[in-house]
């Protein structure tokens, strides 16, 4: 099974598209990417899907935080943490989740930390995208998502999101 994937464009990574979510439940029409060609895009982004891959996204370096999370055979990096890769299920049917913070300085907003799940809808920017504020390119941490089938990837359970 493909992926639908989305160019995004600016330096703060936004759809270059719209009404992109409707991918989650149906297949992208090829003809879709093909016009994408047009779209002066900074990067390209996987929607993700509970019928095939949801993103675990961990926005620290903390290694508390990180054994929470159940490895993942891929996964991307970009400025810290990482975002890893598992097969999804009917449980995730909302976009995204904010399940775990540490907010860091608050009177600032720095060093936020925490762990968001994109789950039904939502877009996880990929590599070789530039982050917005390294302005290097994501890099894969295992293999890169594309390399991998569905069923090689770990299911991610609702009792993984509750730890």
């Amino acid at each position: 099974m493909g992926f639908s994937v989305i160019p995004v464009v600016g330096k703060d990574p936004a759809p270059g598209v719209f009404g992109f979510d409707k991918w989650a439940e149906d297949k992208q029409p090829e003809e879709t990417v093909d016009r994408f060609e047009k779209i002066k895009a900074t990067g390209w982004a996987l929607v993700t899907t509970w019928k095939t891959v949801v993103a675990l996204d961990i926005d620290s370096v903390s290694a508390d935080i990180l054994a929470v999370c159940p490895p993942s055979p891929c996964a991307k990096v970009g400025r810290r943490g990482e975002t890893r890769f598992y097969r999804g299920g009917p449980w995730f049917n909302q976009k995204r989740k904010f399940f775990r913070k540490n907010t860091g300085d608050p009177e600032s907003g720095k060093n936020k930390e925490g762990i968001e799940l994109f789950c039904n809808g939502a877009y996880v920017v990929m590599p070789p995208s530039l982050h917005p504020e390294t302005n290097l390119p994501y890099t894969w941490n295992g293999r890169p998502l594309d390399s991998i089938d569905i069923e090689e990837l770990p299911e991610l359970t609702l009792d993984d999101v509750d730890k």
